[in-house]
């Protein structure tokens, strides 16, 4: 009776070549769930791979995104140039720019956009859309202030992307830089690496619903031993599910999307449910796989 017990806890509730993924060493199971995950990650960021090819080239060359005699760009500077007059100084003119741009570019995501997590545009391609976030807006303003003669440049803080002209800053100006773009180059400043947690966490809380559902779906499932205790698992998975409740609460965005809020607090505890959510099933189904293993290995019961 104590062994029907046992069997009936310790059901399976996953396939069996599931189950059989679960049983390899680690060595070539823990690689093939990176790969697994990673190819998902990938389809739910990055639908079309050869946008992530140029974002990553785009961001290695931000500078090379300022095009001041870009296709289009000479009829939008005519028009901006009409309500501009001689008298302004340097810095009234890059707060009339910020003001067209924002005027002229409503604000969208890049998922809405694009239907990637982020996208860098060039300004042909924000001239198109005529709709764009803070980075094609950022790309616009500099473009065309290099274009009134003023040395322009990006700058990023991992989450918004903004205007520098000299010590002069426009487009909402964020953090601390964590990338510059320079003639040679962005210039990446590593002593920010403080700015990932605050991105991840604004990331997190504005990315569609749907799409990080996918991702939480296949981390539990690439986490969930083959015969992991059902209460250990609804335990850990409760766990992760609060931590990611939480997150999706750490920003609240207006509905025109003029502007967010943020909660700090809600970011904090969400960061913390997560983590411990994902600890719990490391450690459960570590346990698991070792009860697997050590089982397989004794010899069978005399009956």
């Amino acid at each position: 009776m104590r062994d029907t017990q046992h069997v009936r806890s310790h059901r399976p509730l996953l396939p069996r070549w599931w189950r059989s993924l679960n049983e390899m060493r680690s060595l070539g199971r823990v690689p093939i769930k990176v790969l697994l995950f990673a190819g998902v990650l990938l389809v739910v960021l990055f639908p079309s791979p050869d946008m992530l090819l140029r974002q990553i080239h785009r961001l290695r060359h931000l500078d090379q995104m300022i095009e001041p005699n870009a296709p289009g760009l000479a009829e939008v500077a005519a028009d901006l140039g009409s309500r501009l007059d001689a008298s302004l100084t340097p810095r009234q003119v890059q707060k009339r720019v910020e003001k067209y741009v924002h005027e002229t570019i409503p604000y969208a995501w890049d998922w809405d956009t694009w239907n990637v997590v982020d996208y860098i545009p060039t300004v042909p391609e924000v001239l198109e859309k005529r709709r764009e976030d803070c980075d094609g807006r950022a790309v616009l303003a500099a473009s065309l202030l290099r274009r009134l003669g003023q040395d322009a440049m990006l700058a990023t803080d991992l989450r918004h992307v903004w205007v520098t002209v000299g010590r002069d800053e426009l487009m909402g100006p964020g953090a601390a830089k964590s990338a510059v773009s320079t003639p040679t180059g962005t210039q990446v400043n590593w002593h920010t690496l403080s700015n990932v947690p605050r991105t991840l966490a604004f990331g997190v809380a504005v990315f569609p619903l749907s799409r990080e559902a996918i991702l939480v779906a296949t981390i539990l499932l690439l986490m969930a031993p083959a015969r992991m205790r059902c209460v250990a698992f609804v335990f850990a998975t409760a766990t992760l599910l609060a931590g990611w409740a939480f997150l999706r609460q750490g920003v609240v965005v207006a509905p025109d999307l003029s502007g967010f809020s943020e909660r700090t607090w809600a970011s904090w505890i969400g960061l913390i449910l997560s983590l411990a959510g994902l600890l719990s099933l490391w450690l459960t189904g570590g346990r698991a796989v070792r009860s697997d293993s050590t089982k397989a290995a004794s010899p069978a019961d005399n009956t």
